[in-house]
């Protein structure tokens, strides 16, 4: 017994310095390669990767040459550099990327199922919903090794309390009809099954709104309803009761739109019955931490609970969207910001022009800025210790984590720790040479030009977006072909790309008598660099990005005798290949159908990444129109 004491006491003294470092590692990014420091800023892992994720359960994937392998936090490699792309571990599985192919693998690097699913999302430590190539979704067990739900699903939305909304599409011929709704729990059992609800929307703290169709109803208006997570009904209101349900339940009331002489919002509660209806209360938040704010016709705030009791005397004249953040709440007072707690008493007083976000115990606060001078933030403790002084151009919304934050300051990654000192920043960079461009994923197209006003002087017609790229008509250091629309590369002379990398020189040129029109999109041409692959087949190794906003589509002019001038980048990569770039435009003949104009293939090299691995992007509301 002495003996296995003694050999686990030695194991622990090897295992927790391990474990403690494997929590406490820190991503940094210097001088354009990756590495990893410590909580005391020292440098553990050097920078020497070309691409790296953060540590998770105890391990990294990183890219040091042209594929992923994953290290341990002594920076040794536990799963060898194989890897098209990696993510990171969770539940002791990940997905990686290897010959077009995605594959869930173990610690081991060993796969668990064959590469027939491409994303994964867990809903216990052994279960997860996957997505087919064909874009289906269903659940399996990783334990198991088997598919537990079958992947025939147009949508399976995120479990909560056990059970999720599955989806499937409903389509006669051409003509598209809306989706079929049913609940299931986490081994396929049906809860609710397909046909009950015109509509389910997603479960928000165990309840979820429903759409229920009147017998005999022929309009395209529903009852509405909540169920709970065993499925049953909790309430059925019909469509000609008053308002409609415009939230979810949180702590026992959803908001409900109401309309009386005027539009105002009240509470209903989980039997279906209006809990408060106030035509004085315009607008009514969320509850979270039993408290939630209503706005008056005044435009003033009031804070109350869950029994509507008013808390505050004097009225708040802003809040915040999400009210509580823990314990606390930022309100506005005139024109400063402050922030409160659950009574509504102030713990930091309204003396700031602005209160950015509370991230744990502290709150990220800054001042007026001159017109046109971006905005600085400063941190300060909930207890009125300042950390820092508007100083920090960015920081990460998850706030501290393991003890460090990550900013920018200076234009250079920064990390801060509680007491607001800098335990590590970038280094400026001292290299005085261009590098070449190593990535491994497709990127976006990024060839933005601008016209001239148009005929009619409308200021749009050369892009809503502006660019100063303007059309040229000084002579070019190249032959340009007589009488076309030509694009050319020019690779015999060095040009820079976004500043710190080598690029070639690309000439769009118009040497007709004819002026030639482009479709744009916020002042970007469709055009984008294409690659051969292994096959010697061309392929994208950029994307357009796709908008939603309209305004974002426009017409761009060249006029006869002027070019436009724009920059490849220079890839490098393990893959050496032919490169060109492609334009797609309107045929003149006839604006309907589209013609095709390649460059001249050049030499180069990629990784074979950027066939086949897209970075997903997430668009943030009309301002960032992008869905792609």
């Amino acid at each position: 017994m002495l003996k296995y004491a003694l050999l686990f006491f030695a194991w622990t003294l090897v295992a927790l310095p391990s474990l403690a470092r494997q929590d406490s590692l820190f991503i940094i990014h210097d001088q354009g390669k990756t590495g990893y420091i410590n909580a005391r800023g020292q440098v553990v892992i050097p920078a020497v990767y070309y691409a790296g994720l953060d540590f998770s359960e105890g391990l990294a994937a990183v890219r040091e040459n042209g594929q992923y392998g994953f290290i341990d936090a002594w920076g040794k490699y536990v799963i060898n550099p194989t890897f098209d792309k990696a993510y990171s571990f969770h539940h002791s599985v990940t997905l990686v990327v290897k010959n077009n192919e995605t594959y869930i693998i173990d610690r081991s690097g060993k796969a668990l199922f064959p590469p027939v699913f491409t994303s994964l999302e867990f809903i216990s430590p052994h279960k997860a919903i996957v997505q087919t190539k064909k874009g289906n979704y269903g659940i399996i067990d990783i334990l198991a090794r088997k598919l537990i739900v079958d992947t025939i699903y147009w949508r399976i939305n995120a479990y909560e309390e056990g059970v999720a909304i599955i989806q499937l599409n409903r389509s006669h011929r051409r003509k598209y009809l809306s989706p079929r709704y049913a609940v299931i729990d986490t081994l396929g059992n049906t809860i609710v099954p397909f046909g009950k609800y015109e509509a389910i929307e997603p479960f928000v703290n165990g309840y979820a709104m429903v759409d229920i169709k009147a017998p005999g109803k022929k309009d395209d208006y529903d009852d509405e309803g909540a169920i709970d997570a065993r499925g049953n009904l909790l309430f059925r209101r019909p469509a000609s009761a008053p308002g409609y349900i415009s939230g979810d339940f949180h702590q026992g009331f959803a908001v409900v739109n109401l309309e009386k002489e005027r539009s105002y919002e009240g509470y209903i509660n989980r039997q279906g019955r209006l809990a408060l209806d106030d035509t004085n209360y315009v607008r009514c938040t969320d509850f979270s931490r039993g408290r939630a704010f209503i706005r008056t016709v005044e435009d003033k705030y009031f804070l109350i609970d869950t029994t509507f009791t008013i808390l505050n005397k004097e009225p708040f004249d802003d809040v915040e969207q999400a009210p509580f953040t823990g314990l606390y709440a930022i309100v506005k007072n005139g024109d400063r910001w402050a922030i409160i707690d659950t009574s509504g008493r102030y713990i930091i007083s309204p003396l700031f022009p602005s209160i950015d976000k509370i991230i744990g115990n502290y709150f990220v606060y800054s001042f007026d800025e001159p017109q046109y001078t971006p905005r600085l933030f400063g941190i300060m403790s909930l207890d009125s210790q300042a950390l820092t002084n508007t100083i920090i151009q960015q920081y990460h919304p998850a706030g501290f984590i393991n003890g460090l934050l990550k900013t920018i300051i200076d234009g250079k990654s920064t990390y801060l720790d509680r007491r607001g000192k800098q335990v590590w920043q970038e280094a400026p960079d001292t290299s005085r040479f261009l590098r070449k461009l190593n990535i491994d994923y497709i990127g976006s197209a990024h060839f933005r030009a601008y016209s001239t006003l148009g005929p009619d002087g409308d200021h749009h017609s050369g892009g809503w977006a502006t660019s100063n790229n303007f059309p040229q008509k000084k002579r070019l250091p190249l032959s340009i072909p007589s009488n076309r629309l030509s694009l050319l590369i020019d690779t015999a002379r060095v040009d820079t790309f976004a500043g710190r990398y080598y690029g070639f020189s690309l000439y769009l040129t118009n040497t007709t008598a004819d002026t030639f029109l482009f479709r744009g999109q916020d002042s970007q041409l469709y055009m984008k660099v294409q690659a051969q692959d292994e096959k010697g087949q061309w392929k994208d190794i950029q994307y357009m990005p796709e908008t939603f906003c309209g305004n974002s589509y426009h017409w761009l002019r060249l006029e006869p005798g002027a070019y436009w001038k724009f920059v490849v980048p220079h890839y490098e990569g393990e893959f050496n290949t032919s490169l060109r770039v492609e334009l797609k435009y309107p045929d003149p003949a006839n604006c309907s159908k589209e013609k095709v104009l390649y460059s001249q293939p050049f030499w180069g090299s990629i990784n074979l990444s950027q066939f086949t691995v897209k970075e997903p992007y997430y668009s943030s509301g009309i301002i960032d129109p992008y869905i792609d």
